[in-house]
């Protein structure tokens, strides 16, 4: 049995404040929640976990 999910990770770079994705698969808990390792979250705002993989099709910030 596979115990990992494909996931798409939104996200903050905290250095630079830039907005990025990234697919990967992660392990799941028996509850079905997904575990980012501590090492991924390293000098990233998590902002969204989303199931599969998932395209970023724009993004723009108002001034």
């Amino acid at each position: 049995m596979n115990n990992n999910k494909r996931v798409t990770v939104i996200f903050y770079d905290v250095d630079t404040l830039e907005l990025n994705h990234h697919v990967d698969e992660f392990p799941v808990e028996h509850e079905g929640r997904v575990i980012i390792p501590n090492s991924f979250k390293q000098g990233k705002s998590i902002v969204a976990v989303c199931e599969g993989e998932n395209t970023i099709l724009k993004t723009e910030f108002a001034v």
